[in-house]
């Protein structure tokens, strides 16, 4: 599994976009303070043709870091990332197989904005 080929780099030779017919991404999601956010969701899509996805996910190991990819053709397919994590707002980019990548690619995810506060139910 390619997955596992890319662990076992240590996140040091990825991503290797394209070399092989296919997308292979690593890196790691981090706060706007730079710290890891464990537990993100990555998502990495392309759609082959209409109705039919290729897809792979991740989530992200205590120091935020994740590996994903997956074979197809052609090398021009425009891809998909999407980043969740709870309490921040997603991200997505849109990219081509081709298109050079940062190594490691680092995403950063700023808290969700937006979202009510609790008031303390025992004020008056």
């Amino acid at each position: 599994m390619v997955r596992n080929r890319l662990l076992a780099l240590g996140f040091v030779a990825a991503p290797l976009l394209g070399c092989d017919g296919g997308t292979h991404l690593s890196g790691a999601v981090r706060d706007p303070t730079g710290r890891p956010l464990p537990d993100a969701v990555v998502v990495l899509r392309y759609e082959e043709r209409p109705g039919v996805e290729l897809a792979d996910s991740a989530q992200t190991d205590s120091a935020g870091r994740f590996a994903v990819g997956f074979m197809h053709e052609p090398m021009t397919a425009e891809l998909s990332l999407r980043v969740d994590a709870p309490g921040y707002d997603a991200v997505e980019t849109r990219f081509r197989a081709y298109d050079p990548r940062p190594e490691p690619y680092v995403v950063t995810l700023r808290p969700a904005t937006g979202h009510a506060t609790r008031r303390d139910s025992t004020r008056r």
